[in-house]
C-alpha cells in the first residue's frame, strides 16, 4: 500500500508540523525535570512527524521509543521497522515498559500519561504505578471510564502532576 500513495519524507515532515504541543507542556516539563523525573516519550506514532516537537520538548532522542519509516534513496517510505510499537497488540506498550525495566532504562516510581486505550493498558497490566488519562485535547470514553486519574484541562493536570512527584 506504501508503495501505491508515494509518500516521501519530506511529507511525513509536513505533516509532523501540523502538529503542536499542548500549551502549558512545556512548564509541565521543567517542572518535572526540577524533580530528577527521568522523561521518556512512548509513542505508536512515527518518529519522523514528531522530531520536530522532541527537539522542542528536550527529551532525548534516546529516551523516546517510536515507530520508523523505512525510505528508498529517493526518500520514498517503502515500510517500517518491525518492533513492538508497530505490533497490533494492545499490550505493547506494557510490553516496551517491561523490556525497558528489564534493561534498567526505567528505575523506581513508573507513570505513564496519556490518552489512548494501549497507554492504560500500561496501568491495567501492571507495568506502571501509575496512571493519568489524559483528555486535554481529545477524551477517549474508555480511557476516562478507566483511569483512577483522568484529566480534561491543564490546571487539574498540574495538581495530579504535584500530587505525584512531590
Amino acid at each position: 500500500m506504501l508503495n501505491t500513495i508515494n509518500v516521501s519524507k519530506s511529507n511525513v515532515k509536513k505533516a509532523g508540523k501540523k502538529f503542536k504541543i499542548t500549551p502549558g507542556m512545556l512548564e509541565v516539563l521543567d517542572y518535572l525535570r526540577s524533580k530528577n523525573q527521568k522523561l521518556m516519550i512512548i509513542s505508536c506514532g512515527f518518529l519522523d512527524c514528531f522530531a520536530d516537537i522532541i527537539k522542542e520538548i528536550g527529551i532525548p532522542l534516546e529516551n523516546c521509543y517510536f515507530n520508523e519509516f523505512l525510505y528508498d534513496e529517493k526518500g520514498r517510505i517503502i515500510g517500517f521497522k518491525e518492533n513492538i510499537l508497530s505490533s497490533y497488540n494492545p499490550h505493547r506498550k506494557s510490553l516496551l515498559i517491561n523490556q525497558l525495566k528489564e534493561e534498567g532504562k526505567i528505575v523506581g516510581k513508573c507513570i505513564m500519561i496519556g490518552d489512548g486505550k494501549n497507554d492504560l493498558m500500561t496501568y491495567l497490566d501492571g507495568e506502571v504505578d501509575c496512571f493519568i488519562g489524559f483528555g486535554v485535547n481529545c477524551v477517549r470514553q474508555v480511557v476516562k471510564e478507566n483511569s483512577k486519574i483522568f484529566v480534561e484541562n491543564m490546571v487539574d493536570f498540574v495538581k495530579e502532576i504535584k500530587k505525584i512527584v512531590d
